[in-house]
């Protein structure tokens, strides 16, 4: 129950974040996706998983408590018996505890379902960062065992473009819908992206033997 005010104080906080950054979507809705406000995004709803994250642990510790300390002073009436089941949770909790409770799991489901209301809005800005963290950590990766290879910096970036674009093509200003077109035509030229690179691996190969 002393956790509240600040539940409170930060629910608020948040709420306010939430809606300018829904009218900001709202207003770049048809409009390319930067990087940077991308990240935006997602460091806000990221946020906000953390804060129901934080508010659903604080709840389900205080009923934890409850039940390893359940009232065992309560006595039943005559003829009458009591369960375990009872005295954790009828007589365990007082009038200001069950107001606190209700007011945190009202204030848990709220956020919960003003963050699913908000899916299809924030889905296609979410992918763009999402695409763009898987990405470049692919090809970095990629870049960075070739170079281990002695390969030059250019074939190395070419090698990891051909590698790694397939599984993970570049982002289409059109949304999600044309990245997943441009990834299903990739996987269609799987082949020829193979072959290309199986060509530049046997230029190299040619080169280092007549240097």
């Amino acid at each position: 129950m002393h956790h509240l005010p600040q539940i409170r104080q930060e629910h608020t906080e948040y709420i306010a974040k939430l809606s300018s950054t829904l009218d900001e979507v709202r207003l770049q809705r048809g409009q390319p996706v930067s990087l940077s406000f991308a990240q935006e995004v997602s460091n806000i709803v990221l946020h906000g998983l953390r804060l129901l994250g934080s508010w659903s642990g604080r709840v389900r510790m205080q009923s934890a408590w409850k039940y390893a300390h359940p009232n065992m002073e309560v006595q039943p009436k005559e003829g009458e018996s009591l369960s375990n089941y009872e005295r954790v949770i009828r007589y365990n909790y007082t009038k200001p505890e069950y107001f606190a409770l209700a007011e945190v799991l009202g204030t848990v489901k709220g956020l919960v379902a003003r963050l699913l209301n908000a899916t299809s809005l924030l889905s296609p800005v979410l992918a763009r960062c999402v695409h763009d963290e898987v990405r470049h950590p692919a090809e970095a990766t990629v870049i960075y065992h070739l170079s281990a290879t002695s390969c030059t910096h250019s074939l190395s970036r070419s090698l990891a473009v051909v590698a790694v674009g397939p599984r993970v093509p570049p982002w289409s200003d059109g949304g999600v819908a044309a990245a997943r077109q441009q990834e299903e035509a990739s996987h269609q030229e799987g082949g020829h992206h193979h072959a290309r690179y199986r060509w530049r691996l046997g230029c190299y190969r040619w080169s280092r033997r007549y240097r």
